[in-house]
């Protein structure tokens, strides 16, 4: 049967933009150098504001997805534990369940608590200048916004490619900031199954099939040992089948 050509159009418009989000999931991952993350953190506070800047180091400092960091509220933060409540994600104006329907617990580093602190302090003074009152439940709310909402998905998408291009990095998503931080805590030799924790994935199997490659001390170390070289012995030709062969030559 024949298909109408309009038909067919449409079809092939629904191939492009369905296939295109698998083949961004798919993906091979594309993380900063410890130098390259610095130098992209360093140009970012010249360009962004205090919030867009907490953003990004929430996904490149907590391992945070993108819709994860997006959702991030202040009641979620606990500041003695040093630690965040990772229980919504946010796209397109919707806020549900992270990835794989499981909330989790998250370690934050020193340093991204005491500027989270902070950060909340300025989120109170702010709301109280503006007649809001003193109490702060979202972090990152887009002030282009109409309404409370966070900043969109897009728009941090650009962010980050705008301060990739104006560090001279080559070009990366937001979701390599996440990949910078798990490599790097498998560089510096943390366990998998914890880093496994800290990114919410629902197996380890998923972390290993992802970062293996970047695990030190993987492949190549010890290989001669963990196969018995020692005790294997070498397969080689007797000399008296190459004297025989040599005298068999035609001269």
């Amino acid at each position: 049967m024949l298909i109408p050509f309009s038909t067919y159009i449409v079809l092939n418009l629904l191939k492009v933009f369905c296939g295109g989000k698998n083949q961004r999931d798919e993906k091979d991952p594309a993380p900063f150098t410890q130098a390259e993350l610095q130098l992209f953190l360093e140009q970012s506070q010249q360009m962004c504001s205090w919030t867009e800047q907490l953003i990004l180091k929430a996904m490149a400092y907590a391992g945070l997805r993108l819709g994860e960091a997006l959702a991030m509220r202040l009641k979620n933060l606990d500041f003695d534990k040093m630690a965040y409540h990772v229980t919504e994600s946010y796209k397109f104006k919707r806020f549900k369940k992270p990835k794989f329907g499981k909330t989790r617990i998250v370690d934050l580093p020193a340093y991204l608590v005491e500027e989270l602190k902070d950060y909340a302090r300025y989120l109170q003074k702010e709301n109280l200048k503006q007649g809001r009152g003193g109490s702060v439940d979202l972090l990152f709310v887009d002030p282009g916004e109409n309404g409370i909402w966070p900043y969109s998905q897009r728009k941090v998408q650009g962010l980050v490619k705008k301060v990739c291009k104006a560090a001279g990095l080559a070009i990366r998503n937001p979701h390599d900031l996440r990949h910078t931080y798990a490599t790097l805590l498998l560089m510096a030799h943390q366990s998998p199954g914890y880093v496994q924790k800290q990114l919410g994935h629902s197996s380890i199997s998923i972390t290993m099939d992802i970062y293996c490659h970047w695990i030190p001390g993987e492949g190549r170390s010890g290989l001669e040992e963990v196969l018995g070289a020692k005790k294997v012995v070498p397969n080689r030709v007797r000399n008296s089948h190459i004297f025989a062969y040599m005298k068999k030559r035609p001269q």
